[in-house]
């Protein structure tokens, strides 16, 4: 269990490592961006440094990003939170049902269904839900509907 956990911490820390990569090359990609006059790994090390202390620097209007994430951070969180709840409410018995009537027609629906829905792209389920939830059954008011 160890060597597994060494295991999993090296891939986490090579794999932030490539993300940083990506994400500074990309903001050295506009240039009047300030990273686009700094050499590559000294430029790269000031950019992680600044991650590091949650220094995201300033939109495009000047404000800060912090304060652009923490206008969002609350609805994220809830939305979070419900969607564990309804998976937990859901995949549970779901599963269990599964699992006890292996083999039986129940079991492949709703093997059938998770698979369906694993293999859905989200965008495309978020716009079925939209427009089902908000224009179908009026459930939360829509633009259209305001």
């Amino acid at each position: 269990m160890f060597w597994y956990s060494i295991r999993r911490l090296n891939l986490f820390v090579i794999t932030l490592l490539i993300l940083t990569f990506v994400g500074y090359s990309l903001v050295r990609l506009d240039p009047e961006s300030y990273w686009a006059a700094q050499t590559f790994f000294p430029g790269w090390f000031d950019y992680v440094t600044q991650l590091s202390q949650l220094d995201f620097g300033v939109t495009k209007a000047g404000v800060p990003i912090t304060q652009e994430l923490s206008a969002v951070l609350p609805a994220t969180l809830e939305l979070c939170f419900a969607a564990f709840i309804i998976s937990l409410f859901v995949g549970i018995p779901a599963g269990t049902i599964a699992g006890m009537r292996q083999g039986k027609w129940l079991d492949n629906i709703i093997s059938f269904s998770s698979m369906v829905g694993y293999a859905a792209p989200l965008f495309w389920i978020a716009l079925l839900m939209i427009m089902y939830f908000f224009i179908e059954l009026s459930m939360v008011p829509s633009r259209r509907s305001l």
